[in-house]
């Protein structure tokens, strides 16, 4: 039987926080599909970057064992099986065990003929040909700005690369330095060095505090669709909608989803990672870190959330 949650959507940038007045719409309830790891042996997926590729959901992980593109095939009402779609050619030096940092993929994209996958640990971009052929590039996200110590990239090690997503028209690439302190950068296809950023209003001052646990704003997953670029804010379970090309806030969805309802999770930061936007339809992707399913404890599924795209948004 398909899950079924209620959520609520926030619309029109006029959040609690960014000024204005808020301004609430109701979103049709969402389904959920369960994700099944490509090996029962190692039921850890943990699911982080999602594109849709001629009608095929595909999906990367961050973890060290899951090195490939996966694609989801439904196998159920509510349970989706992950299984290897293209295999990775990874440079002979940082392959079968090298380099000796893991692989962290957070993110993926089409474009032009080519697959794109962002890499926290060391803020590289992975561009992989239809053939599985890849190369790395590490990229600099520190000389564009004129004080090295302002640069977000240097913030934190595990707060690095964590969306990417193509404007086809004019061949560049968005990609999302996760926090501490987020930023979206702007890369023309085939470079190594952004050409700009920006950063647009969180709603709140950072950090702020939750119990033991301090919380920053954050990127989690970016979509390119229609002129637009998507953010998704999961520090607040919010999408932000934002103009590109003025570099400003138009509009906030609040999908209201609290994971520790879902999984055995303890934590005050979200699980999502993942960020797809159809003509209708908004799917979020879960990253549940290999946490059980409150109903179930055995069951460390990750998971995708449609949400219904308010009009307008």
């Amino acid at each position: 039987m398909v899950c079924r949650w209620v959520l609520l959507g926030v619309l029109f940038a006029s959040v609690s926080g960014y000024g204005n007045s808020l301004e609430y719409h109701p979103v049709t309830p969402g389904k959920v599909w369960w994700i099944v790891a490509p090996d029962e042996k190692i039921p850890r997926f943990d699911p982080s970057g999602l594109v849709k590729y001629q009608g095929q959901w595909l999906v990367v992980s961050d973890r060290t064992a899951y090195n490939d593109i996966y694609k989801l095939t439904e196998v159920g009402r509510s349970k989706l099986q992950a299984e290897t779609f293209l295999q990775l050619q990874l440079p002979a030096s940082q392959s079968k065990g090298q380099p000796k940092h893991r692989q962290d993929f957070e993110g993926i994209t089409y474009c032009h003929g080519r697959f794109y996958i962002v890499e926290e640990i060391t803020n590289s971009l992975l561009t992989v040909e239809l053939s599985g052929k890849t190369t790395v590039q590490p990229l600099d996200l520190v000389s564009i700005h004129k004080e090295r110590s302002q640069a977000p990239a240097t913030g934190t090690s595990r707060g690095g690369l964590e969306g990417v997503s193509c404007d086809a028209h004019k061949q560049q690439l968005y990609v999302a330095n996760e926090r501490q302190f987020r930023m979206i950068y702007v890369l023309k296809l085939g470079m190594a060095k952004p050409f700009d950023f920006f950063d647009v209003p969180a709603g709140w001052d950072s950090p702020r505090w939750e119990g033991r646990f301090d919380v920053f704003p954050d990127y989690t997953g970016l979509h390119f669709a229609d002129g637009f670029l998507y953010a998704l804010q999961r520090s607040d379970h919010q999408i932000l909608k934002i103009d590109p090309k003025k570099k400003r806030l138009v509009a906030v969805l609040k999908y209201d989803l609290d994971e520790r309802t879902i999984y055995r999770w303890k934590k005050p930061f979200g699980m999502a990672e993942g960020l797809y936007v159809d003509k209708e339809k908004i799917y979020l992707l879960l990253d549940n870190n290999g946490v059980g399913r409150r109903k179930k404890r055995r069951d460390i599924s990750a998971s995708l959330v449609e949400l219904a795209r308010p009009q307008g948004f």
